[in-house]
């Protein structure tokens, strides 16, 4: 039985058998899946998809949208998650979440507005604006967003596909990470054409730079072999390739050099 005051600690070791895990049913109160739950309130919850024994119970529902109160990932943000330490798996079903959840928000980043119609003195406080989330393999990327794959502005050596002559493009969904690489063309052509892959596994940026960037065939999918760069078309919430429509939430730039470079300081 659930109690609000008493966290569940040792779960994965105290109810799991030889030859398989035991499934576990734990009761909570109607009283406590409100927002007045101490324990939600006070955010007792690490990680993402996968969570520490001390998470609380109702805070992990919540999260992964077993059970939703209002909005951001379910109304309820989890903590940065660092040190290994035992966890409960949990597998939920993650169709229809809003996209972008975030696991880490900068607290400088919160704004404050100043209605500014007359008679009304009120001050509205925005949401937080998140930039920073943990991917697959809960190392910090940077959150999706159109703008941040979009070619604008003054700086043309600046825009994504002047980047992808030097960088690789990985991109992530609630559940996969995908690759986008430039391929190089014939001696003597002048159309750029890109390589969409579906990656086997969310590796760690300690192994990306073992097997380098980017990734060997051993270790992707090819989904798209030649695309021109117009054919890939970015979105609010993902990316358009030849009718099919991938859902994103997280991206990152990676060049061999960065690789090298988070090595050292490792």
């Amino acid at each position: 039985m659930y109690k609000e005051t008493e966290p569940l600690r040792d779960l994965s070791l105290s109810h799991e058998r030889e030859g398989g895990a035991e499934l576990l049913e734990i009761r909570v109160p109607a009283h406590c899946l409100t927002s007045n739950n101490r324990h939600v309130r006070s955010r007792q919850l690490w990680g993402c998809d996968l969570y520490t024994d001390d998470s609380d119970v109702v805070a992990v529902l919540m999260h992964c949208g077993y059970w939703s109160l209002f909005l951001a990932r379910n109304n309820i943000r989890s903590r940065a998650w660092a040190a290994p330490v035992t966890s409960v798996d949990l597998a939920a079903n993650l169709d229809g979440l809003p996209l972008g959840a975030p696991t880490f928000t900068p607290s400088h980043h919160e704004r404050i507005l100043t209605r500014s119609s007359a008679g009304s003195g009120a001050r509205l406080r925005t949401a937080q604006e998140v930039t920073v989330v943990f991917n697959l393999a809960n190392e910090p990327w940077l959150k999706y967003s159109a703008a941040a794959v979009a070619d604008r502005g003054l700086r043309p050596h600046e825009w994504t596909s002047a980047r992808m002559r030097t960088a690789t493009l990985y991109l992530e969904s609630h559940t996969h990470r995908y690759e986008l690489s430039r391929v190089a063309g014939e001696e003597g052509a002048t159309d750029e054409q890109y390589r969409f892959a579906r990656c086997a596994e969310a590796l760690p940026r300690s192994r990306m730079r073992q097997l380098g960037v980017p990734l060997p065939g051993s270790e992707v999918t090819v989904l798209c072999p030649d695309l021109s760069w117009e054919e890939l078309q970015w979105a609010q919430h993902g990316v358009k390739i030849r009718d099919k429509f991938y859902a994103l939430v997280r991206l990152q730039f990676v060049t061999p050099a960065d690789l090298e470079e988070h090595g050292k300081s490792v």
